[in-house]
């Protein structure tokens, strides 16, 4: 709006009235904004330069308000601020800030590679030349290796030994082919160096033996020898003789001189002159010789009793016996052969009857019979049972009355017990023999008093009835007082047992043998087998892994086929991808989507499919199935199966799995091939129907991977290739 005074602005038009336009400084600063850095009015027109408002942050959106100028809007929550590092991790905004990330992690677990971080492309995990972690890491093709292993990261090996042991051949190893034992030129030495095993040579690769010498000259009195660098050797034997000739001697002490067994023996000259007074002995010369003994050397048997022999001018004389009767009839005179002679006196010997005469008041008619002194004892019995009747040798005969109550029982039970009082004896009462028990019969004998003889089968009670038979039971009394009970049920309802009852320990089982029936339709051939009836399982396998599980009916016995299909085909072909199928004993998924099955993961230590316990490895269990009718494929028709064929670089690179792979196929009928290291497997007749392997066990490391590959060849010219991969995680 153009009128006096008003605000001059950069138009080329004077808009205050005053003949000046765009007067300045008013015409630049009606071109500046709060978002302009610079503006000046230049022939009516604003040149400005723009405010910068980057703030250097990729967590704000920058711009600018005419207004207010600068605006820095926090940009949303996780939005990337990536520095392009990836070793830094992935840093993000939060609140308008670019905040760290955590590096990014490199180590795959692996020991045997290098992990490092490298901008722009992130982790390299680079191999570590000649590192490994487990044994399989260290297989190689030398032949002249064994032993390959993992020890602390490095591969070591064992050198594989050739030696033969056998000093004609040449031993060395061809890393190819393993060892050569290569024979030497015959006729070469091979021996020990020992002239007594003669001179042994090498023929055909073997040292044999040469021929001994012979050094036994046919003399039994020589001892004939052989010295291993100087030959045969003769010694000879000291005393050794061929004849009695050769035994005589000039020894007077010596006859029936002899040899025997190549050795002189002789027998001594017998000099024994059975005279205890000559000294017997042998002189070389003459003979024997027997000089007397001195005179007076004792020559006896040293029996005192006999006298003292005695030596005289070499022959032994008696002694004198001595005497040794004292004349007295109340001594007992004898001889000991080494005291001499004793007397000893006799007890109660006597003369007359004065000498029997004693002071007891006990004894009467002391008298003297024979020379022995007698008497009789004084008899004090006063006939009354309630004394106590005693002699003393002082006082003579004590008649001491009883304590009353003292029994004085004339011996008869039945006329009461007899008792003392005041030296009395006093009839007892007889006593009553009535039990008022019915079932005895009560008398009274002199003897053993009261009697209750028990009636035979008669009962008060039904305690009364218990016995010891244990093929009873429910005894009890009845009214007439007799017993009664029931017999033990012993029957067991087992076929396999006979039932009866031994009345000391009870019932008796004894087990049967013979056929019986255990009531199940799934045993056959049912039998008794100490006391129980069992059958053997039907057997409903039929040995195809693929057509699932055969169980036996319960009802009827009979066999009813697996309804699932459990195989994996491994191949791409429809058409003939059933010609071979693998069999893996893990948790599969549907028969339907085993189809698309290339490879089967096992966590190391899950029972459902590792089948060791080894902490380093996951054993799988496989099995190969050939010829199938798989119902899966519509395409696929069982060809008979001519061959069945694993790549050599399988055998170089798992040869432990791949030996065990052929080694049971070549197990199935019609089977040949080479050895187990052969890579084909040939069948005659061909496999037309389906035939499976058995489970093998195959072990692959944690962390590793087995892959199997097989080549099927059919009777129709057809070729199956199946793969399948074992991860163990």
């Amino acid at each position: 709006m153009v009128f006096p005074g008003a605000p001059e602005r950069c138009n080329g038009t004077d808009d205050d009235c005053d003949l000046d336009t765009d007067e300045e400084p008013d015409a630049s600063a009606s071109c500046a904004t709060a978002c302009t850095s610079t503006a000046a009015c230049v022939s009516g027109a604003c040149i400005t330069t723009p405010l910068v408002c980057d703030d250097a942050n990729p967590c704000t959106q920058d711009s600018c308000d005419l207004g207010s100028g600068c605006q820095f809007t926090p940009q949303p929550n996780g939005l990337s601020c990536s520095d392009g590092n990836p070793c830094t991790g992935e840093e993000t905004c939060h609140n308008g800030e670019c905040g760290n990330a955590p590096d990014l992690v490199c180590d795959d677990g692996n020991a045997c590679t290098l992990d490092l971080c490298s901008p722009p492309n992130g982790c390299r995990n680079t191999p570590v030349p000649g590192c490994c972690t487990t044994d399989a890491d260290c297989a190689d093709a030398s032949a002249c290796t064994t032993a390959e292993r993992c020890v602390a990261g490095a591969c070591l090996s064992d050198p594989v030994s050739c030696d033969d042991h056998e000093p004609c051949t040449t031993d060395s190893c061809d890393v190819a082919l393993g060892c050569h034992n290569i024979p030497v030129v015959n006729g070469i030495a091979c021996g020990d160096g020992d002239v007594c095993n003669g001179i042994e040579t090498c023929q055909a690769g073997a040292c044999s033996n040469g021929t001994p010498p012979a050094c036994n000259d046919g003399n039994p009195c020589t001892i004939d020898g052989c010295d291993a660098l100087a030959g045969c050797t003769v010694q000879e034997v000291p005393g050794c003789c061929d004849s009695d000739a050769d035994c005589r001697d000039a020894s007077a002490c010596t006859v029936n001189e002899r040899c025997t067994a190549h050795s002189c023996v002789s027998d001594p000259l017998p000099c024994d002159d059975g005279n205890p007074c000559t000294s017997d002995g042998c002189n070389a010369a003459s003979g024997c010789t027997f000089t007397p003994l001195p005179n007076g050397q004792s020559c006896g048997n040293l029996d005192f009793c006999d006298g003292y022999e005695t030596c005289q001018a070499g022959s032994c004389v008696p002694g004198t016996a001595p005497l040794c009767d004292d004349g007295n009839p109340c001594t007992s005179d004898s001889c000991d052969s080494q005291s001499g002679c004793t007397h000893t006196a006799v007890p109660g010997c006597c003369f007359t009857n004065a000498d029997c005469t004693d002071a007891s008041a006990c004894t009467i008619d002391e008298r003297c019979v024979g020379g022995s002194c007698t008497s009789s004892p004084r008899n004090c019995n006063d006939g009354n049972p309630c004394t106590a009747d005693s002699c003393n040798p002082s006082a003579g005969c004590l008649n001491v009355a009883l304590l009353d109550g003292t029994s004085c029982s004339d011996g008869q039970a039945c006329d009461g017990l007899e008792t003392c009082a005041s030296g009395t004896c006093r009839a007892g009462t007889p006593p009553s023999c009535d039990d008022h028990n019915f079932c005895t019969t009560d008398s009274c004998d002199n003897v053993t008093g009261c009697r209750h003889v028990p009636v035979g089968a008669c009962c008060n009670s039904d305690s009364d009835c218990t016995d010891a038979d244990q093929c009873t039971i429910g005894e009890h009394c009845l009214v007439s007082h007799t017993c009664a009970s029931q017999a033990l049920g012993c029957s067991d309802g087992n076929p396999c047992t006979t039932d009866g009852c031994n009345p000391a320990s009870g019932c008796v089982h004894a087990p049967t043998s013979g056929p019986c029936n255990d009531g199940l339709a799934c045993t056959t051939g049912d039998a008794c087998n100490a006391g129980q009836c069992a059958g053997t399982p039907v057997d409903c396998n039929d040995g195809n892994f693929c057509d699932g599980t055969e169980t036996c009916a319960p009802e009827s016995g009979a066999c009813v086929s697996g309804s699932e299909l459990t195989c994996i085909p491994g191949g791409r072909n429809p058409a003939i991808e059933c010609v071979g199928e693998w069999y893996v004993e893990a948790p599969l998924p549907a028969a339907a989507d085993l189809l698309r099955v290339r490879a089967i993961d096992c966590i190391q230590g899950d029972a459902a499919c590792d089948h060791d316990d080894a902490s380093e490895t996951c054993t799988f269990r496989l099995a190969v199935c050939l010829a199938l009718d798989d119902s899966r494929l519509p395409g696929c028709s069982a060809n008979p199966v001519t061959n069945y064929v694993l790549p050599r670089s399988m055998l170089r690179k798992a040869t432990l799995a791949a030996t065990a792979l052929v080694s049971a196929v070549a197990s199935l009928p019609g089977a040949s091939f080479d050895n187990t290291s052969s890579n084909s497997v040939t069948f005659s007749p061909p496999i037309a129907s389906p035939q499976c392997t058995g489970l093998v066990s195959l072990p692959v490391g944690v962390g590793r991977r087995l892959t199997l590959k097989a080549r099927l060849l059919t009777a129709g010219g057809r070729s199956d290739t199946d793969r399948i991969k074992l991860n163990c995680r």
